[in-house]
């Protein structure tokens, strides 16, 4: 069963998810995800407001945990974006 990150990030420094973005698409795309939105319009009817969401989907919850843990995510982590 597919499983999905949902990634909600207000952006503090726009050269640096310039930078980022490719790096991390590479990443999801070696690790076997799928990217199904990336920014766009949104509508927040609840709770805080971001201003970047993003989903991945993801073959198995299991894959979506060691893409999570994989180097090639965790190398991204430590970034102020």
């Amino acid at each position: 069963m597919a499983a999905y990150w949902i990634v909600r990030v207000n952006v503090l420094n726009a050269e640096k998810i310039q930078a980022y973005a490719p790096l991390a698409a590479a990443a999801v795309e070696a690790l076997g995800g799928k990217y199904l939105a990336r920014g766009g319009s949104y509508d927040t009817k609840e709770g805080a407001e971001y201003v970047r969401n993003v989903v991945v989907e993801w073959p198995s919850l299991e894959t979506a945990q060691q893409a999570y843990d994989s180097p090639e995510s965790v190398s991204y982590t430590h970034l102020t974006l």
